[in-house]
This record gives structure tokens, sequence and C-alpha cells, in this order.
């Protein structure tokens, strides 16, 4: 019952997103709509809506494996600003999902796991930061960022209402795990900043075509 509820409360808010930013220069894409709600109803409500609660990245790495049947690696935050809250089952793009909240500073942190999505990347901005290559978006205060893990099929996504430089910073933690560059050191520079088409946007013809 408590599912239905949120599934539904989650639907019509995403649809109410994309309604609004349909009218906008840069329209919303479906996937960033999601995530920004989905952010929004579990991260903002100070762990209500977990189903897990627990600081140790194992413990909830473990969790998350039984119920979804495949391994997700949580970063370590031992020595980061960010901690770890807890987490939940979610969905995203309709296919299941694993999803951690973590705090910083008082500021909501989400994380997202879930298999790669058709067509992500339309309507992102791409970015090539530290060797890493990421798709962002934001919504109304709210910045996302998304990478894959191509090997496993994986696509992450963080979410947060901070500032977007502390959600790089932790990207590249989940990316490149405790070895990555300190909290606070300056950004490696972004290169090949570049939006890409938004569903239903026209389309330029170019020489080179991408998968999606």
């Amino acid at each position: 019952m408590r599912l239905g509820i949120v599934s539904g409360f989650v639907g019509l808010a995403v649809l109410g997103w994309i309604v609004t930013e349909r009218t906008a220069s840069h329209p919303m894409t479906p996937l960033a709509a999601e995530l920004a709600s989905k952010h929004l109803l579990y991260g903002e409500g100070h762990g209500g809506a977990l189903e897990l609660v627990t600081a140790e990245p194992a413990k909830m790495g473990t969790w998350f494996h039984g119920r979804l049947g495949f391994p997700v690696h949580l970063p370590s935050v031992a020595r980061r600003p960010e901690r770890l809250v807890g987490g939940r089952i979610s969905s995203v793009a309709d296919s299941p999902a694993a999803y951690a909240l973590y705090d910083r500073s008082g500021q909501s942190l989400s994380l997202f796991v879930t298999r790669r999505v058709p067509f992500a990347r339309r309507g992102w901005t791409e970015r090539h930061v530290g060797g890493a290559e990421m798709y962002f978006a934001s919504l109304r205060g709210v910045a996302l960022v998304w990478w894959e893990e191509k090997q496993v099929d994986r696509l992450y996504a963080a979410v947060s209402g901070g500032d977007e430089e502390a959600l790089v910073e932790f990207a590249l933690l989940c990316i490149k795990g405790e070895q990555s560059r300190p909290a606070g050191a300056a950004l490696p520079v972004r290169l090949a900043a570049r939006p890409l088409a938004a569903p239903g946007s026209p389309r330029r013809r170019s020489r080179r075509t991408r998968a999606s």
C-alpha cells in the first residue's frame, strides 16, 4: 500500500516537472525529472522513506545485493564530509534501482544505481572531468549528474540541492574509489562540455553518431 502511494506521488511529480519544463528554452528530460522528484521525496524527508538506516557502506551494499540481484558498491566516506544515512529499493526508468541517501553538512545527497537507460544522454550536457565522462542537468536548484559503468551495464546518478562542485567530488569518489582527490581540491578542467539534443528537439546533422 505504502509503495503504491509513493509510486503514485512520484508519477504525478514527474509529470508536473515535465509539463512545466516543456515551456522552457531547454526542456527537461523524463529521466532528470524522475531523479529530481525522487531525490526530493526520499532525500528531503530526513530519512523517513528509507527501508534500512545504516552508516556502513558494506552493510548497505549487501542489503541491496540481496534484493536486487546485482552488486552495489558504495564508496567509503570515512574521511569525507558525506555521511551515509541509509537506503531503499527504488526504480529508475521502470527498472529496479538502489537508492542511497547521504548527508553532506546538512545537505541531502542522493545516489541511484540501476541498469543502463536507453537514450539517457539526450537533453543532458556532456562533460569530461578527471578522465570520467559525465552528464549534467539542473532543475530549479537541484543539480544532477550521471555516469555509466559500462563493463557491468550500470548507470549511477547523484542528485543534490547543494553546489555542483560538491556533487562532482562525490561522483569522482564513486568512480575512482578512496584514491580520488581530497574533498575541496580544485576540480580538473572540464573538457568538451556540450548539450545533447532533448527528445522532440531539432537535431543537427553530424558526421559522427554515438550510441545512446
